[in-house]
This record gives C-alpha cells, structure tokens and sequence, in this order.
C-alpha cells in the first residue's frame, strides 16, 4: 500500500501537465537555473519510493534498478505533458 500511494505521489506531481513554461532540453547536470532545489525535490520525492521497494523486501541494488527505472519511464513520458521538462538530471 506504500508503495501505491509513493508511486501515485511522484506520478501526479511530474506527469500533472504544467504551463507552457520549458526549459530546452540539456546534458549539463548544474547549468539549469534550479538544478539544487530539482535534485533536492527529487531526493523527496523518490526516497520514500526506494524505502517502500525495500520493505517488500527487495535488496537495495533490486531497489535501486527499480527506482531508476521508474524515474527513466516518468522522464520519458513526460515528453509527451505539456509544460514538463525532461532532463537528464532527474534520472541521476
């Protein structure tokens, strides 16, 4: 149940179409304007991810795949949501 309500969590507040406000598209991992508050809001928002993947008894590296995964799937879909920026920097 954790793990539904982390995933439903990180699904709506990164796949929630936002205003037509983008940033292009860059491998650099600190040249976005906000890149310590991005990586300090994704660390929140996918710990208790990570922490649920674990208490169902999964070992931290099966953990840590899965969180990657899943991340890599959200940045990916979210070239199709209006105002999401996909970046590199939220898979690292």
């Amino acid at each position: 149940m954790a793990l539904a309500i982390c995933l439903g969590a990180a699904l709506a507040a990164t796949l929630t179409p936002a205003g037509a406000h983008t940033h292009p598209f860059s491998l650099c991992f600190f040249c976005a304007p906000r890149a310590m508050a991005d990586t300090v809001g994704n660390v929140v928002l996918f710990a208790p991810i990570g922490a649920a993947i674990r208490a169902l008894g999964a070992s931290p590296s099966a953990a840590t795949l899965t969180g990657l995964g899943i991340s890599l799937a959200i940045e990916v879909v979210q070239l199709a949501v209006p105002g999401r920026d996909p970046g590199v920097t939220d898979v690292a």
